[in-house]
């Protein structure tokens, strides 16, 4: 699945679809202002339920140098409105 970029508030206009995306395996970049970017991604039951610290596994390590490498080499989606990020989940 693609990575996606949106902005803070497309993020909390449509906060269902995305978490559901992301637990589909996409890549969700959600931009706060100019330099802030955070990563929306599933954290398995087992990780919440117990009192270890969350640690990312090898597999969800390399996911995450894809979608950095995918980000820097502009291979990413630009949502910039609602109407932009609804054109393009109807286009999947």
């Amino acid at each position: 699945m693609e990575t996606l970029q949106i902005t803070s508030k497309e993020f909390a206009d449509k906060q269902e679809l995305f978490f559901d995306l992301a637990a589909q395996g996409a890549q969700v970049f959600i931009r706060r202002g100019e330099n802030h970017f955070f990563v929306l991604a599933p954290v398995r039951a087992e990780y919440v339920n117990n009192d270890e610290e969350y640690y990312f596994s090898p597999n969800e390590i390399a996911h995450i140098g894809l979608a950095q490498q995918q980000a820097r080499k502009g291979q990413v989606t630009h949502c910039n409105t609602v109407e932009d990020t609804m054109r393009f989940f109807e286009s999947l």
